[in-house]
């Protein structure tokens, strides 16, 4: 018993080290007093693999795929051998803002994209149309994780599901988000 009290303790201990008592400490770019890009850097220099923990279809990589009617879609199946996505600083002032780009061979160049009347995500030529407020979301750090929330539908953030499929989640607290909104974002070498 007092192996697993000292256990707990020193786990206990350990935490605040990795986890900030604020755990959105840096979900508002517009706190005052606090100087957003010390602490975080929008990445829009390289290419990314965007995983989803909850999705357990393939590698669980945010990708472009084929739907069931022969359109260009967005889903969270994508594997590590594949094309990474990119970003690109789209930021309107105050508020700062991203698009998430695809470039690939079979599908083409495409960003991500959030339907005017339906919410749904979908994705756009990003050769040939200009990019707005619905092609655009707001990145927010949540401990080791980052979310997107859309630009046109606040509280509305991408996510996964179990099943693999990309879609938009209503998050009403952002230092308690729903895990299917979080994603792990690594910088893939050599792009």
């Amino acid at each position: 018993m007092a192996t697993l009290f000292v256990t707990l303790v020193l786990l206990g201990a350990s935490v605040p080290a990795v986890v900030s008592s604020d755990p959105c400490y840096t979900c508002d770019p517009n706190k005052r007093g606090v100087d957003f890009n010390e602490i975080y850097v929008v990445p829009t220099k390289g290419h990314f693999h965007i995983w989803n923990m909850v999705s357990t279809v393939g590698d669980s990589l945010l990708t472009l795929s084929l739907g069931d009617k022969g359109e260009t879609v967005v889903e969270c199946s994508g594997l590590f051998s594949e094309s990474p996505a990119q970003f690109n600083d789209t930021t309107v002032y105050p508020t700062l803002s991203l698009s998430i780009k695809f470039k690939t061979t079979r599908l083409g160049n495409h960003h991500l994209s959030v339907q005017h009347s339906t919410k749904a995500l979908v994705v756009k030529d990003f050769n040939k149309e200009t990019v707005n407020d619905y092609d655009r979301f707001v990145p927010w750090m949540h401990g080791g994780f980052m979310m997107f929330e859309s630009k046109s539908q606040p509280n509305n953030f991408l996510g996964c599901t179990k099943q693999g499929a990309a879609q938009l989640f209503y998050i009403h607290n952002k230092y308690y988000p729903d895990p299917r909104v979080l994603f792990v974002i690594n910088n893939v070498e050599g792009n």
